[in-house]
């Protein structure tokens, strides 16, 4: 699967909205991770969210709960609190491993 990170990326660069991209990658066979929640438009905490996730080539993987080390992780490089960077993995369709809150 592509990883959003790069979806969201490259709908920022080239001005289109993220299901444009996601509509030209399917030309070529290419798809998201089931679940995943394409955003209308880009906001920008995103792109950091992306751009500092656990995989150096896609930021977080799509198919795996997100672990606490990596909310930790995207809190603190975005600056926003953990309790918002897990909402927001969620409203994107992550998911979040173990039983913690983030609230």
């Amino acid at each position: 699967p592509v990883p959003l990170g790069h979806v969201l990326r490259a709908a920022s660069q080239t001005g289109r909205r993220p299901e444009v991209v996601t509509a030209r990658l399917a030309e070529f066979g290419l798809r998201l991770s089931e679940g995943v929640v394409l955003p209308e438009t880009i906001d920008p905490d995103d792109l950091l969210l992306f751009r500092h996730g656990s995989h150096e080539h896609g930021g977080l993987d799509q198919e795996a709960p997100v672990k606490l080390w990596n909310v930790f992780q995207l809190a603190t490089f975005s600056g926003r609190s953990l309790a918002d960077v897990a909402q927001r993995l969620r409203r994107l369709g992550f998911t979040m491993a173990g039983e913690v809150s983030y609230d």
